[in-house]
This record gives C-alpha cells, sequence and structure tokens, in this order.
C-alpha cells in the first residue's frame, strides 16, 4: 500500500513538473521580443495587433501611478499567450491575466479574432500589481502588510476601471475584514456585494481623504513598523466606522447615478 501511494505521488510531481516546464519553455520561445521602458514584451507574430494596446495600456497605467507617487521599480517580462500554453498554469475560462510576483512576470491571455473591449483594462490592472509591488520590495515592505482589498483596489484604480460604470447596479457592502486574504476576496466575489468596485471606492476615498500622496505615506508609515489599519487611520484622518460609512455612501451614490 505504501509503495502503490507513493508511487501515486511520484507521477503527479512528474506530472506538475512536466506541466511548469511546457509553460515555462512556451513563454520564452514567444518569436517576439519588444523592449518596453520598464519591461519586455513577448509574443508570436499572429498576436502582433496586440502590441500597441498593449503599450497604450502601460503608459496610460504609469500617468496615473506616477499621479500618486508611485513609478515602476525595475522591469517586468510580459508574455502574451495564447490557450495552449496559458492553460498549463491558470484556468483561461477565469482568468484573462495574471501577475505573478514570486517570477516577477505578467501573462495574459490572447486569442484570435478581435481584441477584447476589456483587453486594455486587464494589462493596466495587472501592471498595477507590478508598479505597488516593485514599489513595496524597493522599501522593504511586505505584500502581506497590506489586506487584498487594498491591492485590487489599487490595481482599479491605476487601470481607470470604467467597465463597471456600464452596469450601475445596487449592491451591498461587505466588511472589509472579510476582504483580507486572497482567500476571503474571492469567497465575496460568489456572493452578495462586488468586491473589486469597493475597493477601488475605498482607494478613490483614501486619495480624496489623504491627498494624492496617501498611498505612499500609508507605505512610508507601515515601514515604520505601523499596522495597515493604524496607517491607514492617520492617513485618512479617519476612523473604521468613519471610512466604512463614506464607502457605504459611495456605492450608494454610485448605485442611484444610472
Amino acid at each position: 500500500m505504501l509503495i502503490k501511494r507513493g508511487l501515486i505521488c511520484f507521477v503527479l510531481v512528474v506530472i506538475l513538473i512536466g506541466a511548469y516546464v511546457l509553460f515555462f519553455v512556451n513563454a520564452q520561445n514567444l518569436d517576439i521580443k519588444q523592449k518596453l521602458t520598464n519591461g519586455v514584451l513577448y509574443y508570436n507574430d499572429e498576436n502582433k495587433k496586440y502590441e500597441i494596446p498593449t503599450k497604450q495600456a502601460i503608459s496610460s497605467a504609469e500617468k496615473v501611478a506616477l499621479s500618486i507617487g508611485l513609478v515602476p521599480e525595475g522591469k517586468v517580462p510580459i508574455y502574451l499567450k495564447d490557450n495552449s500554453s496559458f492553460e498549463k498554469i491558470y484556468n483561461s475560462n477565469m482568468i484573462g491575466a495574471y501577475y505573478d510576483a514570486k517570477k516577477n512576470n505578467i501573462s495574459v491571455l490572447v486569442k484570435e479574432g478581435q481584441i477584447p473591449i476589456d483587453f486594455k483594462n486587464r494589462i493596466a490592472h495587472e501592471y498595477g500589481y507590478f508598479i505597488f509591488i516593485s514599489r513595496l520590495k524597493s522599501q522593504n515592505v511586505s505584500a502581506s502588510d497590506f489586506p487584498r482589498w487594498f491591492h485590487e483596489g489599487l490595481a482599479s484604480y491605476i487601470a481607470k476601471n470604467e467597465e463597471f460604470k456600464k452596469d450601475k447596479i445596487n449592491f451591498p457592502f461587505i466588511e472589509f475584514n472579510n476582504l483580507r486574504t486572497a482567500e476571503q476576496f474571492e469567497k465575496q466575489t460568489r456572493r452578495p456585494g462586488d468586491p473589486f468596485i469597493q475597493s477601488q471606492f475605498a482607494i478613490e476615498q483614501i486619495i480624496d481623504a489623504g491627498g494624492k500622496m496617501a498611498v505612499i505615506h500609508i507605505v512610508e508609515k507601515i515601514k515604520q513598523g505601523m499596522n495597515f489599519n493604524k496607517a491607514l487611520r492617520e492617513t485618512t484622518h479617519l476612523n473604521e466606522q468613519q471610512f466604512k460609512q463614506t464607502i457605504v455612501k459611495r456605492i450608494t451614490e454610485y448605485s442611484k447615478s444610472k
């Protein structure tokens, strides 16, 4: 029985390693390489149509980030992949783009046909992750010091996510304590409420209350040893209940502005 279990484990490990190797080789063997200001873009010739929209999305994201004091630290490879290579690691039915913080690269799913209307937003959103994570790394601050809603909201803010405004619906407020981890955040996407819009509203509120450099101030306070909740209070001059009330108000006004 032990031998059989060991053999099964060995086979599973081999399969996982094989999938990773296929993904890695495919990513590195993309035909075309384009240098970017803060990265390198890789893609195949049949996906050349995505080159300009990708560069436009990155340029837009960098301008928004710069307006709140964030600039990319270092460079990031960006891989435009078709279904066959993307599915080696990610579920292409659920994810259109992914920033891998450990490997520091962005993978984007591309398909034949017209460029998706939200393609630029996907690129800018993932690039927003990179900009913020690179800032944290340069300051020796851990990404885990920030709740998941902050990461998601900031990425959406940098991407200038306007897509949600096309379908304004009323939705309930989600307690921020239920959006702290990636697992909690993902779970809330399957329940009433909209954690993505709420998180973007939260970032907008932080910047409105604490000024354009509010995100930078929070990072600096955490670097000095302050926890996130205290850094948020000191930057926005709002306690937890007051901050919640401002977000509830934004959600209400948003749903009424159809």
